[in-house]
């Protein structure tokens, strides 16, 4: 039995795909939404299968809704616009559906929908990589943690430098996408930069002031000033991390 939430904020839309699915034996609709807030509730409260997700609303989108859930169920994307198809496969979404809706497009969303969680389920949920989500000009993108290099603090916006991407901005502070990070791996150095400590292959004090850096998964290096500088001698003291002989630096 699939348990199915619907989100769209056109009830009209809502209403066929309600219509199509109805009398299905192995279909249950656990719920429906017509906004980003309320579908995020939903989908956190019911844990649904699956869920019929429209990508344009009145309060942000659907990309807005998966950068908010912490462990998204499989995604149909449901669309008037086939612009967006490429950013719904890049968060994996299960199908991508326009408007109107054919009943024969949906019969093969569902099988599509059924084999993904087929595929899903000897996944161990507990032993999933931890990801951080991060909204960007309309998309969302996760990534594991394991996989964040290094951010930098510019005003209100957070550089996110990533393994193998070119780095990224974000509208959001520093300190708020710390919040969202792992305290035991990244760590804070001086106002304006949190590093991922694990990925620390090279340091070299140029003065009692400065210290040079280098961190695995990046071709640059780290100049840090004083405040930085005695930040990371602290952390390296007395919680015993090395520089990782298992990722050499680029």
């Amino acid at each position: 039995m699939l348990r199915l939430i619907l989100v769209d904020d056109e009830p009209l839309s809502r209403q066929r795909l309600r219509y199509l699915l109805d009398g299905r034996a192995d279909v249950t609709l656990v719920g429906e939404a017509g906004s980003v807030s309320d579908a995020v509730r939903l989908i956190a409260q019911e844990r649904p299968d699956g869920v019929f997700l429209d990508v344009e609303m009145g309060d942000g989108t659907g990309f807005d809704v998966l950068g908010r859930l912490v462990h998204p169920p499989c995604i149909v994307f449901v669309t008037a616009y086939s612009h967006h198809a490429v950013d719904a496969f890049g968060v994996q979404a299960v199908d991508y559906l326009l408007k109107p809706v054919r009943q024969s497009r949906l019969e093969e969303a569902l099988r599509r929908l059924e084999a993904a969680l087929r595929r899903a389920e000897p996944r161990i949920p507990d032993k999933a990589p931890a990801m951080f989500h991060m909204r960007l000009p309309g998309r969302a993108l996760s990534v594991p943690h394991d996989a964040v290099v290094l951010l930098s603090a510019e005003r209100d916006y957070t550089r996110i430098v990533l393994e193998g991407r070119p780095p990224l901005l974000i509208r959001q502070t520093l300190g708020r996408s710390a919040a969202e990070l792992p305290d035991q791996t990244f760590h804070r150095l001086g106002r304006s930069l949190i590093v991922n400590l694990d990925r620390l292959c090279e340091v070299d004090q140029k003065s009692r002031d400065t210290t040079w850096i280098r961190l695995a998964g990046w071709d640059q290096g780290v100049l840090l000033g004083r405040a930085a500088s005695d930040d990371l001698r602290r952390i390296l003291s007395s919680s015993n991390k090395r520089p990782a002989a298992d990722r050499p630096c680029p």
